[in-house]
């Protein structure tokens, strides 16, 4: 059975942990990392000019998740964002999420998780990491 590609571009300052998510993802059959960069300038650039299906953003990094959340709303809104954080703040997730974010995961994730996120985020499923969203299910939901 073939399954549609999956565009992705990886957004993360930490570059060793943007490698390994590239390689997790690209591993996989039906994922194709087009793009990664590490600021949120660069990566407003190249999801505009890439188109990717998928964005997957560091939501605390420099220069700020939120801005290029918001960047993206406005100038590609057919790109799904899918936030990965290492510190889950409920009220900067939730502004993410009315930005328009598909989803959000905690960077523990196991690679099998990872891909399978990206796979929901994809079809238009929204998906929270349970960790943090059991933090404030009634606002994030």
């Amino acid at each position: 059975m073939r399954f549609p590609l999956i565009r992705v571009v990886i957004v993360d300052d930490h570059e060793p942990f943007r490698e390994g998510v590239a390689e997790v993802l690209g591993a996989e059959p039906d994922i194709e990392v087009i793009g990664q960069c590490g600021t949120a300038r660069d990566a407003l650039a190249m999801v505009s000019h890439l188109r990717p299906d998928v964005v997957v953003l560091d939501m605390n990094m420099p220069g700020g998740g939120l801005a290029v959340v918001a960047g993206l709303a406005s100038t590609c809104p057919e790109v799904t964002i899918l936030l990965l954080t290492v510190v889950a703040d409920p009220d900067q997730i939730q502004m993410a999420v009315q930005m328009g974010a598909g989803g959000y995961l905690q960077k523990g994730m196991s690679a099998v998780e990872l891909a399978a996120t990206v796979r929901a985020v994809f079809r238009g499923e929204f998906l929270a990491c349970p960790d943090i969203a059991s933090d404030r299910p009634a606002r994030l939901h």
